[in-house]
């Protein structure tokens, strides 16, 4: 496969796996704005296969997203169960 599509797809799956705020949003929104630029310029002849290949790994990367999510959603939860466990504590204290 094209080393650049390549290189797109382990840095997208790369701040997936290390996001943790909201500028993480906005660095996969600069990877996916490069990507496409890079796409709207690139016409080799693999450009078809190419685009069925980014296809295949942004299914991937969605996947990975939603299991992101569904893992920060739960710590979210946990960290606001405990900060009310903490404050029922101090109310009895």
């Amino acid at each position: 496969m094209n080393q650049i599509a390549e290189n797109f797809y382990c840095r997208l799956e790369e701040t997936i796996m290390q996001a943790k705020s909201m500028e993480d949003h906005i660095k996969l929104d600069a990877i996916l704005s490069d990507r496409e630029e890079w796409l709207n310029t690139y016409n080799e002849p693999d450009r078809r296969d190419i685009l069925y290949w980014i296809l295949e790994t942004d299914e991937k990367l969605n996947n990975l997203l939603k299991q992101k999510s569904v893992t920060l959603r739960e710590q979210i939860l946990e960290e606001e169960q405990l900060n009310r466990n903490r404050g029922t504590f101090k109310l009895y204290e």
